[in-house]
């Protein structure tokens, strides 16, 4: 679909149009785990939004060029980009924009390990959220939290903010979240020994995993299914390009 409108706007010389597609087929990709082709995408449309002048667009597209660089394994591009954003949307007064950008702030100190200042953010993200009734993207901040705290070492907290996040996921009918969230629950039983427990919610993962065609999430997935037998396999990851390895239980997962 994304496509056809291209096509159409390419034929009409609409440039506002072209940016726009290209924004959305990146997105798309990204979902979809086609990672690199996605950056390659979301630059195209940085550029085409820079051209146009259209500042709140170029934020946005660096907002989806941070969250798919975390996703690739590129956690200092994914700040830089995040930054900018933050610092873009501060100056146009973009209410939604500034939350999205402290969250992927957040993300990107999470995974450079310094959950402290990564919480710092989420707070901040979530301050905005709320104060927006944006549940969508709420959701992602709650998992992201439940993320932190189970590298923490916080089980208690972790599981309060995945089962939020799971409830918001399961409102807004978003069948990628509730991967995650049971990604979450699954590591945890794993970490507090509950091996049949884990097992139930990665065998879970893979099979909605792949009935939406999410590539990344199929891997994480995978990934925590292979500590159940002690062999720990990053394989799929290489094959998508990413450059994310893990080697032991609690996986920061981008």
């Amino acid at each position: 679909m994304f496509s056809s409108a291209m096509d159409f706007y390419q034929s009409t010389d609409d440039k506002h149009g072209v940016a726009f597609s290209l924004w959305a087929t990146a997105g798309a990709l990204r979902i979809k785990g086609d990672i690199l082709k996605a950056i390659d995408t979301f630059k195209q449309a940085l550029r085409a939004f820079r051209s146009l002048k259209e500042e709140s667009s170029v934020g946005y597209c660096l907002c989806g060029l941070g969250g798919t660089s975390r996703v690739a394994g590129l956690f200092k591009d994914s700040l830089t980009y995040y930054n900018k954003a933050n610092s873009l949307f501060a100056g146009i007064k973009d209410t939604f924009g500034t939350a999205y950008s402290y969250c992927g702030i957040g993300n990107a100190y999470r995974m450079f390990g310094d959950y402290r200042k990564a919480l710092s953010f989420f707070g901040k993200a979530s301050v905005l959220y709320n104060k927006m009734g944006d549940r969508v993207s709420y959701a992602y901040t709650l998992w992201s939290m439940g993320t932190t705290c189970k590298m923490l070492g916080d089980y208690n907290n972790a599981s309060h903010y995945f089962k939020l996040s799971q409830n918001l996921f399961r409102q807004t009918k978003d069948p990628r979240g509730l991967i995650y969230c049971k990604l979450g629950f699954g590591e945890i039983a794993l970490l507090e020994g509950k091996h049949r427990t884990a097992e139930k919610y990665f065998r879970e993962s893979v099979v909605n995993a792949k009935e939406f065609g999410f590539k990344v999430e199929r891997c994480h997935a995978e990934l925590l299914s292979s500590c159940l037998s002690g062999k720990i396999t990053a394989v799929c990851y290489n094959r998508l390009g990413l450059k994310l390895n893990y080697e032991r239980v609690p996986f920061n997962l981008p």
